[in-house]
């Protein structure tokens, strides 16, 4: 697991290995259905993965966050923006890729507020991004698991 910051941008970058191949981290990472099983914000998540459709991405005490996904080159990459009520949205990059047997996955988040970029609302959710991204490379290695 490492984590970069880009603070000139405002980007903050989680990445994990992972043993499984690339198609089965895929198949976790591109399937809305699915980000629930790895996410433990995420209680549920409407809708399809392609580009311009609305996901609604259903969290704790019945919120409901509409995002728009913005960029899909399956099965490597998908893109997201998040516009909740407020100044602020949340742009986020997931990218795979083979390293070896195995994958490294990468998810990149900025945080846009009025215009501008900012590092520090995203450490409140720096936490949860961890452990979605650590639970994602264990729970592909899990699935192809005898």
């Amino acid at each position: 697991m490492t984590e970069r910051f880009d603070a000139r941008r405002g980007w903050v970058t989680v990445t994990a290995r992972s043993a499984a191949p690339p198609e089965r981290v895929w198949a976790l990472l591109g399937d809305p259905a699915r980000w629930h099983d790895w996410a433990p914000h995420i209680r549920s998540a409407d809708g399809r993965l392609e580009e311009g459709a609305r996901v609604v991405v259903g969290g704790p005490a019945g919120v409901r966050l509409p995002t728009t996904i913005t960029r899909v080159e399956a099965p490597w990459r998908w893109d997201f923006r998040a516009e909740p009520p407020g100044p602020f949205a949340l742009d986020s990059v997931h990218l795979l890729r083979r390293d070896g047997e195995g994958s490294v996955v990468a998810v990149h988040l900025r945080l846009a507020r009025l215009g501008a970029v900012g590092l520090g609302p995203l450490a409140a959710y720096l936490p949860l991004a961890r452990v979605a991204v650590r639970r994602l490379a264990r729970l592909a290695e899990d699935e192809g698991a005898p």
